[in-house]
């Protein structure tokens, strides 16, 4: 049961990560009457940005790197606290 927890503690919270990156980048659009405006989405960091002149796109990588480090140890750190508040509570009723 609490490598479920934790499974499912970590599983959780990575997708709740891709989906807030998702969501940006969905809803990124540059600034209304700009020809050459740049757009950026990420979450928390900024991960990808486009526009200028040209209309080219980049891939940050400094921010893509930021992003999955800390989508994974604040997956690791719910997991944990998943599996710990299991633990817990079997104790607390006698299930062990």
């Amino acid at each position: 049961m609490r490598a479920k927890a934790f499974t499912l503690g970590f599983v959780i919270t990575l997708f709740l990560f891709v989906g807030a990156n998702v969501h940006s980048y969905i809803t990124m659009h540059a600034a209304p009457g700009m020809s050459d405006g740049f757009a950026e989405c990420g979450f928390p960091f900024n991960l990808y940005t486009y526009g200028g002149f040209v209309g080219m796109g980049y891939i940050l990588s400094t921010g893509l790197l930021a992003d999955v480090l800390i989508a994974v140890v604040a997956a690791l750190v719910i997991g944990l606290s998943a599996q710990i508040l299991v633990r817990d509570n079997r104790v607390r009723t006698g299930a062990v």
